[in-house]
């Protein structure tokens, strides 16, 4: 999403944050692509693709906290005033379409808002 461009933040700083986050709102549509990743993270497989990548997603999650990388938009700058901008310049992205789970305007809005 066009967050860096709306608060000149660094595009893999941005990325970093909503790694997780976009990973876990994808689990439903490509588990086994995100499954795929625990081999590489030293996570024993289970054989259940959605265990896999809930588990690769949650091992994410902590090596951020162990390296003191922020986990929320909000360390980014990102608050209730500027979603709006953000909202207004993610939606016409062409590589929005890319993303597996399709987001729409509520979606996305929604999505953003809980990972302030």
């Amino acid at each position: 999403m066009s967050i860096g461009g709306v608060l000149n933040t660094s595009h893999g700083r941005t990325v970093g944050v909503l790694l997780p986050h976009i990973m876990a709102h994808n689990l439903s549509e490509i588990p086994h692509k995100i499954a795929q990743l625990a081999g590489a993270l030293n996570l024993s497989s289970t054989g259940d693709s959605i265990k896999d990548a809930q588990k690769v997603i949650e091992s994410i999650k902590e090596m951020m906290e162990e390296i003191d990388f922020p986990t929320r938009l909000g360390a980014l700058g990102v608050n209730e005033q500027n979603l709006p901008k953000i909202l207004e310049d993610s939606m016409t992205q062409v590589d929005l379409e890319n993303n597996p789970k399709k987001f729409d305007r509520k979606s996305a809005q929604e999505f953003l808002e809980s990972i302030i």
